[in-house]
């Protein structure tokens, strides 16, 4: 196939074998990137469009949104929450290596380390429901009654060697540390205690997007004019994944080993971080010191897919940080939508 190389033309590649050469860009050629009309997007240079692409047979479809405008001052670090948690009825299984028959489950007794919100308070409690023959009540009957009367929006199913702790609210936030299970026979003797292992698999937190997620963002950038230097014409981003995996340096009999840590960001806390959570602070250090910013200058553009209704599946886009590293203030305008 004959290469060409015509200096002269706007668009040129010389093509050796699998690599393909562009020409490096020019200050001083007139060509532009810009929103044109018709809904078209293109390369334009003087009043000649040079490329185009249509926009008009793009359509999403949107059940929320939301449009602000903030100024980044110098060295000044913003989160942007999302519009959607995905709220979810949180679910944690706890699981016996016995299998109790129909009888055992009136001689059974189940304790509970249980945390949980109530009236905006965060709630540490140990709880203790048992079976009564005598009274024809199971396990099952007991401990959904006792979490009832403690006001605590989950439900319980047992099922031969298995508890299942479901929400019964969307977003309901509960958290189920240690369950020990007792048998007993019919003189009240105790035949066995188990300390029960929760199944992670089966966990399903009580909102997908602790950060908060939409479907689309836009943001639209303006640097002051006084800026004479256009190289600086950017910001740092970065979504937060949360929960957030990252590795964690420690030593070791004098050899340093990385430790995995998955946490909870929590976006606009500035307390320690605990085993669960990881703050805000640690959480920019620790993108800043391993390079995970990226960045954006005059145009910021993402959408998704929709997530399914019970949000197994987890498309949106979470919400983020923006960074502003220079000496002079940024206007960000920003649109999102669900």
């Amino acid at each position: 196939m004959a290469t060409t190389n015509n200096s002269s033309d706007v668009f040129y590649a010389n093509i050796n074998g699998t690599s393909l050469n562009l020409p490096p860009c020019s200050t001083n050629d007139g060509m532009y990137f810009e929103f044109l009309p018709q809904e078209q997007i293109g390369i334009t240079k003087g009043p000649d469009t040079l490329i185009s692409m249509a926009f008009s047979d793009i359509a999403i479809p949107v059940t929320n949104y939301n449009m602000q405008t903030k100024v980044l001052e110098p060295q000044e670090v913003i989160f942007i929450p999302g519009l959607s948690k995905g709220l979810t009825y949180e679910v944690q299984k706890f699981n016996d290596t016995s299998t109790y028959t129909s009888l055992d489950l009136y001689y059974l007794k189940l304790d509970l380390s249980i945390n949980y919100y109530s009236n905006f308070r965060y709630i540490s409690k140990a709880i203790t429901a048992s079976g009564n023959y005598s009274q024809n009540i199971t396990i099952e009957n007991a401990l959904n009654t006792t979490l009832s009367n403690n006001n605590i929006k989950i439900t319980a199913t047992f099922d031969v060697s298995s508890f299942t702790f479901t929400g019964t609210a969307l977003g309901y936030e509960y958290n189920i540390s240690t369950a020990i299970l007792t048998l007993y026979d019919s003189s009240n003797a105790v035949v066995a205690v188990h300390n029960l292992t929760e199944d992670v698999s089966a966990y399903i937190p009580s909102s997908r997007y602790p950060a908060g997620a939409m479907k689309g963002v836009l943001i639209k950038a303006l640097y002051p004019t006084s800026n004479s230097d256009v190289t600086q014409d950017w910001l740092y981003i970065n979504h937060v994944v949360t929960p957030f995996t990252y590795y964690e340096a420690t030593t070791c009999a004098s050899t340093i080993v990385y430790e995995k840590k998955t946490k909870i960001v929590d976006v606009g806390s500035a307390t320690c971080t605990t085993s669960d959570t990881i703050n805000a602070g640690d959480y920019l250090s620790y993108i800043t010191e391993n390079n995970l910013w990226n960045k954006f200058s005059k145009l910021y553009l993402v959408t998704e897919a929709q997530d399914n209704d019970d949000y197994s599946t987890e498309n949106y886009i979470e919400g983020f940080y923006v960074f502003n590293p220079h000496p002079f203030d940024v206007q960000i305008d920003y649109m999102q939508f669900v």
